[in-house]
């Protein structure tokens, strides 16, 4: 190990156990907003916190950012709230969630590489369950713990190690690079050229399926960024012709005659293909707390099925909207 690599594994040790000291407590309900102080008390009185030898389980509290329905916030914590957070604190705010139909999370901060870990965590899981929605398939149980991901019946991989096995380039990551967060050891290893990690596949899906799965993933921009206008769609993800690339795969699928044979009938496909990534852009968290946007303006441009048929497609959406789910197509 040379002295800059000791120095990061120093810092990062001592980040984590600054860190390990304050919490986060994110979605709170906007009508709690008060006094830190009093808010204070309403947490540790809803949690049901009553070791009277702990005189001070919150202090130093801090905004972590107001929305128009909730808001966060960071707290130094001691350790006898957190040890008994951990053994029935989490029981009792998981009740009082469901009695008040809150959404309260309180979770351990985290240093930057431990938190994009965590967040690669969540967007390998979000994606091998797409993978088994686009084949029409029931994805096993993913869990996240420890910042490893737990796939039922297969394995706990770490999310880099899984990146490498599954043959996934996460073209959509934007957080740290893979190989930073890669494990020392495995990253020795990799510089070495002794390390071998073998193919995974995921169970119950064909190496087909998993493939064009991937595929429908890797043609997506970075939506975040593109419903907050802060990037414009990319070039690089379209034909010499002009036509989006992830039409591609259905455009090559209908000329071998997958749909319809030897006859050319765009529409049915293309509107199933439109309204798949439709779905699957509005489920993408934007706001940072991992939870699916309440309202969502998704643009769709360039269909390449003619200019009559764009209406089609917003109509063939509106038929298949849920009745709970409101929904305005419009078509310019």
């Amino acid at each position: 190990m040379d002295q800059q690599e000791r120095k990061e594994r120093f810092n990062e040790t001592l980040a984590g156990r600054v860190m390990s000291e304050y919490i986060r407590i994110i979605n709170i309900p906007i009508r709690m907003k008060k006094d830190f102080d009093l808010l204070m008390d309403d947490i540790k009185n809803l949690l049901g916190y009553d070791r009277s030898e702990d005189r001070t389980p919150f202090s130093w509290p801090r905004p972590r950012g107001v929305g128009s329905t909730t808001m966060g916030i960071t707290v130094k914590t001691s350790y006898l709230f957190w040890k008994w957070f951990l053994s029935g604190g989490k029981e009792n705010l998981k009740r009082y969630n469901n009695e008040n139909g809150t959404k309260i999370v309180i979770m351990q901060e985290q240093t930057i590489r431990q938190t994009d870990l965590n967040r690669l965590c969540l967007l390998l899981r979000i994606q091998i369950k797409e993978c088994y929605q686009n084949a029409k398939k029931r994805a096993p149980e993913i869990r996240i713990r420890h910042n490893k991901v737990e796939i039922n019946g297969v394995g706990t991989y770490d999310p880099v190690v899984l990146c490498h096995r599954l043959k996934w380039k996460v073209p959509e990551w934007h957080g740290t690079p893979l190989e930073e967060l890669m494990d020392l050891r495995l990253k020795k290893e990799q510089e070495a050229g002794s390390l071998i990690l073998g193919d995974l596949a995921l169970p119950g899906l064909t190496a087909e399926e998993q493939a064009e799965g991937r595929m429908l993933q890797a043609n997506k921009e970075n939506w975040s960024e593109v419903v907050k206008k802060k990037k414009r769609p990319s070039t690089e993800n379209r034909e010499e012709s002009g036509q989006p690339k992830k039409y591609k795969k259905v455009t090559d699928r209908e000329r071998l005659g997958d749909y319809c044979g030897e006859t050319v009938h765009s529409i049915p496909h293309f509107t199933d293909a439109v309204i798949q990534w439709v779905e699957q852009v509005a489920r993408i968290p934007v706001d940072g707390t991992l939870e699916r946007p309440d309202v969502c303006i998704i643009e769709v441009a360039s269909l390449p099925c003619g200019e009559g048929n764009g209406l089609t497609v917003l109509q063939q959406k509106e038929t298949r909207r849920k009745k709970e789910v409101s929904g305005l197509p419009h078509k310019s």
